[in-house]
């Protein structure tokens, strides 16, 4: 039962989510980038946080209280880590990804961010113990921690998805505020998962219903912000016509005829007015005569 465990989290955390991404990546247009931009922001993120940043002050009096303060620490960790990543998700969507941007897009760029974090604290943490000489010897009593790690890392995926949705909206719609939500989000994510059980003795269960729960809250809402069967459909054999991009084209073509309409309208009053003007002139020099 606990090989059976172990593999099954090991190809639900990172044999599923690998194929998916190269699935993507090979049947998309620039599918590469939200993947790649995804990755590399988790990536960096957690780089800075855990490593570099310490480094830098580790040889500090107040980085060494810090630390032996887990319950301060956590906080501060959990909040640098959510300020870095969404400041590194805005540089990513402002310069990299602003034009090839779809509501698909920013799913799939989120959904990578969770795959990145959730395959090295649990997917790649799981392979190592299936290929470990003492993988045989771990105790039955611990299969339920394994699945734990397992339902954590499937809800990381569906959060991190739904939040990357938002952000990309955020972007688009130059919704600044709701990039502090987007902050907010992550903040909480990491410290109440962080504190739950090892410092406020919680029990593990409770926390793995409430994030199921924010996981299926955040696909419901997901439904509807994407037109599903565009994800996986080919761009480059088969053209296909997005409806989120029919809807921004069209949105983009009223705009410019409006914009056209009103110059129109202007160039008109002001033709009418110098031709009033002219008028006038002509008729106050007959007069004067």
């Amino acid at each position: 039962m606990v090989l059976f465990s172990q593999i099954i989290l090991v190809i639900l955390t990172l044999v599923v989510p690998f194929v998916m991404t190269v699935s993507y990546t090979y049947i998309k247009d620039n599918g590469w980038r939200p993947i790649v931009f995804g990755i590399l922001e988790m990536i960096t993120t957690l780089v800075a946080v855990r490593l570099i940043l310490p480094l830098l002050f580790i040889q500090s009096d107040w980085f060494i209280s810090l630390i032996n303060n887990e319950a301060l620490f956590n906080l501060v960790y959990s909040i640098v880590f959510a300020l870095l990543l969404t400041l590194l998700n805005w540089v990513a969507f402002r310069f990299h990804l602003q034009n090839n941007f779809l509501s698909s897009k920013a799913v799939v760029f989120g959904f990578e961010q969770g795959f990145a974090y959730e395959a090295l604290f649990v997917g790649f943490i799981g392979l190592s113990s299936l290929l470990s000489s003492t993988s045989a010897d771990i105790d039955p009593a611990q299969i339920g921690g394994l699945w734990y790690a397992l339902g954590e890392a499937m809800c990381i995926l569906v959060l991190f998805a739904g939040m990357g949705c938002q952000f990309g909206k955020a972007m688009e719609k130059k919704k600044y505020l709701q990039l502090g939500a987007y902050a907010l989000e992550v903040f909480l994510l990491l410290y109440v998962g962080s504190c739950w059980y090892t410092l406020w003795n919680l029990p593990r269960w409770i926390l793995m219903v409430l994030m199921i729960v924010a996981a299926g809250v955040t696909a419901w809402w997901l439904k509807d912000q994407i037109d599903w069967s565009m994800l996986y459909k080919s761009e480059t054999n088969e053209p296909q016509e997005d409806p989120e991009y029919l809807k921004e084209l069209e949105e983009y073509e009223k705009e410019r005829q409006a914009k056209r309409a009103a110059k129109a309208k202007a160039e008109s009053e002001a033709k009418a007015e110098s031709e009033a003007s002219k008028s006038a002139s002509s008729n106050s020099g007959s007069s004067n005569k």
